[in-house]
């Protein structure tokens, strides 16, 4: 993964690189191009267009970089999103069939375990009749060696009941765990 997030990284260089070498070229034809390009969405397509000789070098090198940041982060999200999905189904899967013990390997190990079976044994509730989940959104952030995540989406019951959830992650020894978890009404 750290691989693919490399490649994004490059890629996004790249493009952020090849749109300034195209403003660079559009303010030195005319003051005007280039207050154009920035202000006006898609003018800068427009210029590229119609001055295919001198823009078409940094627009292609910019396609190679959008190309690589989407190769890269594509999949980076695809991945944690699956791997969000795992452990959150382990959990309630776990939760619902009353089984602490594997309710509480998905978190971090910063958690208390009573507190855990005291949410679990008050709410029952939020586990009976558990089916699946839906995420809608990711987010992952990497800072000072630490990799941490949030998640949200839908928890779908029998007989059609959903609860909106979140949940925040940290990697842990190349796994993810859960740090905090939420559960709407």
């Amino acid at each position: 993964m750290t691989g693919l997030i490399i490649l994004a990284v490059i890629g996004g260089v790249i493009y952020v690189a090849s749109g300034i070498w195209l403003l660079i070229i559009s303010f030195n034809e005319s003051m005007q191009h280039g207050c154009l390009s920035m202000i006006i969405p898609f003018y800068s397509l427009y210029y590229v267009i119609t001055r295919w000789d001198k823009s078409k070098k940094p627009f292609v090198i910019g396609l190679v970089g959008l190309v690589l940041f989407v190769s890269g982060i594509v999949p980076t999200l695809v991945q944690f999103k699956g791997e969000v999905e795992e452990i959150v189904t382990e959990f309630m899967e776990a939760a619902s069939a009353g089984d602490i013990d594997a309710a509480y390997a998905c978190f971090s190990s910063q958690l208390d375990t009573e507190e855990l079976a005291d949410f679990i044994n008050n709410n029952p509730s939020l586990f009976e009749g558990y089916e699946r989940i839906s995420t809608s959104s990711w987010e992952v952030v990497s800072s000072g060696g630490i990799t941490s995540g949030s998640a949200s989406g839908t928890i779908i019951y029998s007989g059609e009941r959903r609860l909106p959830f979140e949940v925040w992650l940290i990697k842990e020894q190349g796994a993810w765990k859960m740090t905090g978890f939420y559960i709407g009404s």
